[in-house]
């Protein structure tokens, strides 16, 4: 099928809310050796560049269909090479990057998900490897074609349609890497946890001590987890978390400075700026 390059976002309705799953995103794009990457035409919410990387605030779920690259989780651990018939899962809250070869370029087939049911699933500790080989590539290069299909021509009912046709694709990997080597359930719960109370504004030092753990190990653990120490995951989260905020939900920047945990509007926009060199009056009219 020759498909043309796009991408959509998706805003979360009524419904989607009640369900606790909706597809926020999605996407296709081939991309031809030597061609610059990624597209400036993203968001600045999703746009990163290889020397930055970049923390999600959702889950994503990237397909190789041709071609091949590099994925990288986190800061501490090596790069990967992807290529035809990968799928990587981005974490939220996890810093990340890639690109295709220049050699080579690459397909990719990408979709975003969001929700309550997402949450229970990266606290019971799915979705917890990165990497995953499909077989037949053939049978998921069809399951996307469909998504596609239904994300760009959106026909009556497509919100719900697409959040089954996620299911499928990524009920797929689990049934063909059941049997994979996980990492220890019991550090990633730890570190899910750990997250959520950091970003509450929990010092470090409560966080590690009700884990049962001294400051050092459980430094370690979460850098290894997440590929940030945990005061710096904690800023780079509420920025991404700022920006989403700031880009669609309508709220005012008193309003998202309560909502992030900041004692004032005035500390929140002077740490805004500070992240990502902007005022946020100043990113919303960029």
């Amino acid at each position: 099928m020759n498909r043309q390059n796009y991408f959509e976002y998706f805003p979360a309705g009524p419904h989607e809310k009640l369900w606790g799953l909706h597809v926020s995103a999605a996407g296709y794009t081939r991309v031809a050796p030597g061609e610059p990457y990624p597209s400036r035409e993203h968001p600045n919410t999703r746009y990163f560049t290889w020397e930055s990387g970049r923390v999600l605030a959702a889950l994503q779920l990237i397909f190789i269909s041709s071609g091949q690259g590099t994925f990288a989780e986190t800061e501490a651990e090596a790069e990967t090479t992807v290529s035809e018939g990968d799928v990587f899962i981005v974490r939220p809250g996890i810093w990340h990057r890639y690109k295709p070869a220049s050699q080579t370029g690459w397909t990719e087939n990408w979709f975003e998900l969001r929700g309550t049911s997402v949450d229970r699933w990266l606290a019971g500790g799915l979705l917890q490897k990165s990497i995953y080989r499909v077989s037949p590539i053939e049978t998921y290069r069809q399951r996307f074609d469909d998504f596609h299909e239904t994300a760009v021509q959106r026909p009556a009912g497509y919100r719900p349609t697409l959040a089954g046709l996620a299911m499928a694709l990524l009920g797929q990997l689990s049934i063909q890497n059941r049997s994979s080597t996980e990492i220890n359930n019991s550090i990633a719960r730890m570190v899910d946890a750990a997250r959520e109370q950091l970003l509450k504004g929990v010092p470090v030092e409560t966080v590690a001590a009700g884990q049962g753990m001294s400051y050092p190990c459980f430094y370690r653990h979460f850098k290894k987890a997440t590929g940030l120490a945990p005061k710096e995951y904690v800023n780079k989260t509420r920025h991404a978390q700022a920006e989403t905020l700031l880009s669609g939900s309508g709220m005012s920047v008193k309003e998202i400075a309560i909502q992030l945990g900041y004692s004032s509007p005035s500390h929140f926009s002077a740490d805004f700026k500070k992240r990502g060199g902007r005022s946020p009056k100043k990113w919303l009219k960029d």
